[in-house]
């Protein structure tokens, strides 16, 4: 399900604008999509972002844009050998909770994903 409030791209990655969602028929949401030569080409989708049907995904589909993420982990080396790390399981949003979660950590480190 896309939601409309957060930034938007096409399924295949590239850069969409939109106009407006107050269209009329059957592709109401109106904008355009960035071409590989530079230039805006315009474009309509359906109210839920699909751009053709939806039986199937398209690569012209509106999908939310991902996202990059960064939290901390608390680093443990193994006491026999120190170049075997472990981590903490969890993933915590900031350095400071991390330090004060894991006080006994031999070391902390961010770690950054997409979603």
């Amino acid at each position: 399900m896309v939601n409309f409030n957060k930034k938007l791209v096409a399924r295949d990655g590239r850069a969409v604008r939109i106009y407006s969602f107050e269209g009329d028929g059957k592709w109401p949401i109106h904008g355009a999509i960035l071409c590989e030569n530079g230039k805006w080409e315009q474009y309509s989708w359906m109210e839920n972002g699909r751009a053709y049907n939806d039986e199937e995904e398209f690569p012209l589909d509106l999908v939310n844009a991902k996202e990059k993420k960064i939290g901390w982990i608390a680093v443990y080396f193994a006491p026999y050998d120190e170049s075997l790390p472990t981590s903490s399981s969890y993933i915590y949003p900031t350095e400071e909770e991390c330090r004060d979660m894991c006080s006994h950590a031999d070391a902390y480190a961010p770690v950054e994903w997409m979603e």
